[in-house]
């Protein structure tokens, strides 16, 4: 893990434990698509290495 990956890492671990207290259907979508969204940002900081 490098330095920027840190913040995305931190925003996706706090997303997961706001999930865990809540029941509501529409939240819990939400909530997902903000794990995305960081998960997606995390990944274009760091391309797929190249396969040889």
């Amino acid at each position: 893990m490098c330095e920027k990956c840190i913040p995305y890492d931190d925003k996706i671990a706090h997303y997961q434990r706001l999930s865990f207290g809540i029941n509501g259907r529409q939240t819990l979508d939400a909530i997902a698509v903000l794990i995305a969204q960081a998960t997606e940002a995390k990944a274009a900081i760091h391309p797929p290495a190249p396969k040889e």
